[in-house]
């Protein structure tokens, strides 16, 4: 599920994220687009650098892994900047605006970088996902739900940024 000199997931962890996901939310009356069930032998193996754990002990090494798989569904989509004004200073990283014509539904996913593995198979998913790679405090947290209008959002972060969670969820006004 995980590469040996990497704190994050491989490809086939991601896809094990993945459909976690799906089916929490299909639990949840938003089902995502049928995939087909693959399991480890499914995903081609490749050679990969040294992961973010090699380098913090300045270990050169090279390991064989499970590549990322097409995402399967054909959307003609795209994966670009998103910028959201006043919003980026809060922001880590450049927000960015996935578009599929063959999905259905928005989302707002609030992540870190696990998230990278996930994006192909979400971005196919959805007809529209916004990604913001960001701890965003709820006050913000409202003022994108407001703006962005998400039929889903999901917010996935390593266990090791769990300081808090936000409190119970209340109506918007």
């Amino acid at each position: 599920l995980y590469y040996r000199t990497d704190s994050h997931w491989n490809a086939y962890g991601a896809w094990l994220g993945y459909r976690a996901i799906a089916a929490r939310l299909s639990e949840l009356g938003h089902p995502l687009p049928q995939r087909p069930d693959y399991g480890y032998a499914d995903f081609p193996q490749g050679t990969f650098e040294a992961g973010d754990l090699a380098r913090m002990m300045a270990v050169s090494i090279r390991e064989q892994g499970p590549l990322p798989r097409d995402p399967g569904q054909a959307c003609g989509g795209t994966t670009q900047a998103f910028p959201l004004g006043a919003f980026e200073p809060f922001f880590e990283h450049r927000t960015q605006r996935s578009t599929c014509a063959a999905g259905s539904g928005r989302a707002l996913v609030l992540h870190d970088s696990f998230m990278i593995g996930l994006m192909p198979y979400l971005s196919t998913s959805f007809s529209e996902v916004v990604y913001v790679w960001a701890k965003v405090p709820l006050p913000l947290f409202r003022a994108l739900i407001e703006r962005l209008k998400p039929d889903v959002v999901i917010e996935e972060r390593a266990e090791r940024y769990f300081r808090s969670l936000y409190p119970a969820p209340q109506p918007l006004p």
